[in-house]
């Protein structure tokens, strides 16, 4: 209903006459008497002011209803009351004769929609206050509570009942016609009648425009000088008044209802006459009619930003009050043209304002199949207006009924009005219907007009491609097998990816083509899938499930494109996101072809495992897929024994059924030995776990899983052991050990997890660094890694079992643990300070350089390193990568100095390093200008100004079985650089000279030409002499002809030729400095001169008969 329950409270105001002190007012008069906070006040009181007698007389005036907007757009409504004196206090009336009391409340839309949005049924209701006797002393008014029962009467069709008991339908066309125009023009209906019938009239006239017009129609039922009043669209006035007529015509239409004359006069409109005629009449018909105008015109309006003074213009009225006489369907068709003319208008006016569906339901095809023998052109306008509402398409049969009756109204027409009428039933069918349409349409014309009817469909550019697509697919396949040309093929898809309306009709149509050999449906298949790749979700859903409709060809069609999907084991959320697409009755064979096409071994064991678990076993039972391969499959693609038991034991697996599923397939006998004794292995495992003993280890062996996953099994095992240093850890780590030959050693993969599971039985004891060393010294015993062999002490390398355990236990606080204790305990331990490196390693990860720096400076100044300081900087700086590494020793490279030689731990790993930190500097450091600050420092300690000393650190330490020597060294060469160390340590060195504080450009060009037989920058790796390159092109921003020549030259002898890759030096400097676009635009001169005059190069190079340029000297002036 539109009529509200609810009630609201008002936002009110008293204005009346009263003496100082009994109102708002600073002295005696009209002022505000009682006013509700946030009530809006403006200086114009015009709306509440009445004159209380009739001019010349002392004959009491009517009272007065109002209702209009304010400056803010708000409702506000109030009630006039005239009395016989100016006061009205405790002691009654007094004061001058002639006074009255205004009490007016704003209504807020909704508000309003409360009442109907019909203030007139509030005239004179017992709501309104109508006097005020006592002084407000600041008082608001008393609360007031509004809703739709304080109307005089509902606002339905039954008040015009006592509204219009009789009447003339001509005069009251006239007024709405008028009230309509006044509206629309933003001026005023004036009536002029005896006051008891002046508040009927304006109900009637408010009351019968649809509920969504009558906020505008604003009123006042009585005032004696309508004129002096402004903003009102309808006033009332009487004839005992005299009102000033000339005045009133002026400013709009006065309407003397006592003579039933209205002036100006105006023609009464269509729609008015419609509408008086249902008021006078009153029938049950009238009453439907009304009550489904005003749905109607809700429906219209809703939504649509049209413009307020659209929807009062005679002709928009015309459509929607003639609206109700073209649904209700009288027997046979239109006779005239202008009736289906006015057929056509009113059938767009309703499709633009959303009504199209009742003209649908009265005018089936079977009406307009009748109607074909009509043949005008307003009857064909009619019916291209009737079909362009889509509703008209939405039944099933609807597109075959459609074409049969085109067909029939196109009988009797020439080509040209044939094949525009056909033109635009196809413009307004759906995409879905146009085949439908299109078969019945040339099933039911005659044999001549049908073929000329396919050839016009054809050649139009507009034309539906979804009926001319699968038509073209025979030729694609043929030139795809047979000329192995696939551009038709897959531009036919692509066409067809568009019009997914289309798409079923073209993949039948391929798989009938494709059906000559199954080499060419294979072909046909993967043409389909690369098709797909850049397709969206409807698309492919359409593909997916016409293949899975497919029967046992689905997997056939669907292999190329799931393989693809099923390559990358991270996209698991699109293989779900592909599982989604397949509606329930396909699931089945989804999980079939699923299954057989992810079991093909070079694809990951992922997608096998996802299939079963995520599409196989979530089907009912009874719709299940069964395959004797899938569970030993699956069993193979797991090889985790650790995922094997999860899934076989684990609440969530077991829920989903799988550990059944597999017991079914051992039942069946579908599994081999190996098989059943992997599921005997985890079965017997678990069971050890259950009971928590751990002497039953010796009896059985641990599940086969890969490294990363046996700290996992072994914080398994000691969780259900009870931990701690007893014989329980002793067997479970005897058991380990067996189970994993050299899993434990130093270097070996997964020591991080196997260090988490065993350093839960040491924290009892990291409050004292010796005990916890021990016990960790017996730990180690246990596993047989402290065998001293070599002079080394093994088990206590840096990338060992035990440096992961003291990594792990350093971040692990606990009470009376201090873990800088425990570092400074293993720095002076000369059996086990390089354990310490995997606790730098650790405390490096994912920091920025200042952060790692910083981290540095916080061990360094938290040890008390002492003799041992070679050690500290020897973990440090083995630990750090190329960027750290350079970052650190330019940082402390005056520390290094005194430190004398640093052993490089990885020097091994290139046969030809030298075991000095200071090659590792040179070799690792990327290629960038060093700090200016640090430089001298960082040269000094490159510098080999002492030979290399002895440090007792050393001892003990395990050297390469065969260092060896470096390439045989040119006198003063360094001893402690390989020929790369070196090499790259002279071009840092000139690198970093570049950006010192000073230097320009012509410096950079005159140190360029020194380097020419000097600087060995042929002899790194490409990469950094590339980099190279780029950052001296980012330090110069002048340069001269000859300068580039020379470095072009230079470039070229150093074995730089790729002339495009100098366009991307920017992208060299990659994450050492962000190059700004304004700095790339700077250089970009100087880069393509250099790439120019390198391509020079390059070509005499090419052709040495051409006679050399020499770039050495500068041009003649």
């Amino acid at each position: 209903m539109w009529l509200q329950r609810n009630m609201v409270v008002m936002k009110q105001i008293y204005y009346t006459q009263c003496p100082i002190g009994y109102g708002l007012g600073a002295s005696n008069g009209f002022q505000i008497k009682r006013l509700t906070p946030g009530y809006p006040i403006s200086g114009d009181f015009r709306h509440l002011g009445l004159r209380a007698f009739l001019a010349g007389t002392r004959t009491m005036a009517p009272a007065a209803l109002r209702y209009r907007r304010n400056e803010r757009g708000e409702a506000e409504v109030a009630w006039l009351s005239p009395r016989s004196h100016e006061y009205e206090t405790e002691r009654g009336l007094w004061g001058r004769p002639g006074g009255h009391f205004a009490h007016g409340f704003l209504l807020e839309d909704r508000e309003l929609e409360t009442l109907g949005n019909w203030p007139a049924g509030l005239f004179d209701r017992p709501l309104w206050i109508r006097s005020d006797r006592f002084p407000s002393r600041g008082e608001p008014p008393a609360p007031l509570e509004l809703g739709a029962a304080d109307l005089s009467d509902p606002p339905g069709f039954d008040v015009f009942d006592k509204f219009v008991p009789g009447g003339d339908p001509s005069l009251l066309a006239c007024l709405l016609t008028s009230l309509a125009t006044v509206v629309r023009e933003g001026r005023t209906l004036f009536l002029i009648d005896d006051a008891e019938r002046l508040a009927d009239r304006i109900a009637l006239l408010t009351l019968a425009f649809p509920a969504a017009w009558r906020p505008a129609l604003t009123f006042s039922t009585y005032h004696d000088r309508p004129e002096e009043l402004p903003g009102f669209r309808l006033q009332g006035s009487i004839h005992a008044a005299r009102p000033n007529r000339q005045a009133l015509f002026a400013n709009g239409i006065v309407a003397d209802l006592g003579s039933g004359v209205i002036e100006p006069r105006l023609e009464p409109a269509a729609w008015a006459r419609t509408m008086a005629d249902w008021l006078i009449r009153r029938t049950a018909a009238d009453r439907w009619a009304w009550e489904e105008t005003g749905r109607r015109a809700e429906l219209a309006r809703a939504g649509r930003d049209l413009g307020a003074h659209l929807f009062w213009t005679d002709e928009w009225l015309n459509q929607l009050y003639g609206f109700d006489r073209l649904v209700h369907l009288q027997t046979g068709t239109p006779a005239l043209p202008q009736d289906w003319a006015d057929l056509a208008s009113l059938t767009a006016w309703a499709n633009r304002h959303g009504l199209a569906e009742e003209l649908v339901e009265t005018r089936p095809h079977s009406w307009w199949r009748e109607a074909a023998a009509v043949g005008s052109n307003e009857a064909r306008l009619a019916l291209r207006e009737h079909l362009a509402q889509s509703s008209v398409w939405t039944a099933e049969d609807a597109p075959a009924a459609w074409g049969e009756t085109i067909a029939d109204w196109s009988r009797t027409l020439g080509p040209e009005a044939r094949f525009s009428l056909i033109e635009a039933a196809l413009g307004s069918a759906p995409a879905a219907a146009r085949p439908g349409f299109v078969r019945a349409l040339i099933g039911m014309l005659p044999d001549p007009e049908a073929r000329e009817a396919l050839r016009w469909l054809e050649s139009l550019p507009s034309s539906d491609r979804a009926l001319l697509l699968p038509l073209g697919v025979r030729n694609a396949v043929v030139d795809a097998l047979e000329n192995q040309d696939t551009r038709p093929i897959r531009s036919l898809l692509g066409q067809a990816f568009n019009l997914p309306e289309s798409l079923p009709a073209v993949l039948d149509a391929l798989a009938a083509e494709a059906s000559t050999a199954p080499s060419a449906r294979e072909e046909m298949a993967g043409l389909l899938a690369r098709a797909l790749e850049p397709a969206g979700s409807r698309t492919v859903a359409i593909v997916l499930r016409w293949a899975l409709r497919q029967g046992e060809l689905a997997k056939v069609w669907l292999k190329p494109f799931l393989r693809r999907a099923f390559a990358d084991p991270m996209n698991q959320a699109g293989w779900q996101s592909l599982h989604k697409l397949v509606p329930a009755p396909l699931q089945r064979c989804f999980a079939t072809a699923v299954l057989e096409i992810a079991r093909d071994s070079t694809l990951p064991d992922d997608a096998f495992c996802w299939g079963v678990e995520q599409v196989l076993l979530p089907l009912p039972e009874a719709n299940r897929p069964c395959d004797s391969a899938w569970a030993g499959v699956y069993l193979d693609r797991t090889p985790s024994g650790l995922d094997l038991l999860k899934r076989l034991f684990s609440k969530e697996y077991r829920q989903l059924g799988l550990s059944r599923w597999v017991e079914q397939a051992r039942a069946r006998g579908e599994l081999s030995d190996a098989q059943q004794t992997r599921i005997l292995e985890c079965e017997q495992y678990a069971r050890v776990l259950r009971t928590g003993d751990a002497r039953s280890l010796l009896n059985i062996k641990l599940p086969v899983i890969p490294a990363t996953e046996r700290g996992a099994i072994l914080g398994q095992i000691l969780r259900h052991m009870g931990g701690g240093l007893t014989d329980a850890l002793h067997l479970a780590l005897d058991t380990c050990r067996d189970s994993w030959p050299g899993a434990f050693d130093a270097g070996q993969p997964g020591l991080a997890g196997l260090a988490r599971a065993l350093a839960e039985p040491l924290l009892d004891a990291r409050a004292d660094p010796t005990a916890w060393f021990d016990q960790l010294v017996g730990l180690l015993d246990r596993l047989g890694l402290t065998t001293t062999t070599g002079g080394g002490d093994d088990g206590f390398e840096a990338n060992s079992l035990a440096a992961e355990i003291s990594a792990e236990l350093m971040r692990r606080p606990g009470p009376g643990f201090d873990v800088w204790s425990t570092r400074q305990f293993l720095l002076q331990n000369d059996r086990a300070w390089r354990l310490l490196a995997a606790d730098v390693r650790r405390e490096l990860v994912g920091k920025s350089i200042p952060a790692r720096l910083e981290s540095l400076q916080v061990w360094d100044k938290s040890l008390t390193k002492g003799m041992h300081t070679g050690r500290f900087f020897e973990v440090w700086l083995n630990v750090c990568d190329g960027p750290t590494l350079a970052a650190t020793v330019a940082a402390r490279a005056a520390d290094l100095k005194s430190l004398g030689s640093i052993l490089w731990w990885h020097a091994n790993d290139d046969p030809d390093a030298c075991h000095d930190l200071r090659d590792a500097f040179a070799t690792l450091s990327p290629m960038a200008p060093l700090p200016e600050d640090g430089l001298t420092a960082v040269q000094n300690w490159m510098r080999p100004n002492r030979p290399a000393q002895y440090r007792a650190d050393d001892e003990g330490l395990a050297l390469p079985d065969s260092p060896g020597h470096a390439a045989s060294r040119a006198p003063g060469e360094s001893p402690f650089l390989s020929r790369q160390g070196a090499a790259r340590w002279r071009c840092l060195e000139a690198l970093s000279a570049l950006y010192r504080t000073g230097i320009g450009s012509t410096s950079c060009w005159q140190s360029l030409a020194g380097w020419k037989h000097v600087l060995p920058l042929g002899e790194l790796e490409t990469a950094d002499r590339y980099r190279f390159v780029a950052w001296f092109i980012f330090r110069v921003d002048e340069f001269e002809p000859f300068q580039i020549a020379r470095f072009a030259k230079w470039l070229f002898e150093c074995g730089l030729s790729d002339v495009d890759r100098l366009t991307r030096w920017a992208e060299e400097l990659g994450e050492n400095e962000a190059v700004s676009d304004a700095i790339k635009l700077a250089r970009a001169p100087l880069v393509g001169d250099l790439r120019m005059e390198l391509r020079q190069v390059i070509r005499d190079a090419r052709e040495p008969a051409r006679k050399m340029r020499s770039p050495d000297s500068p041009p003649n002036p």
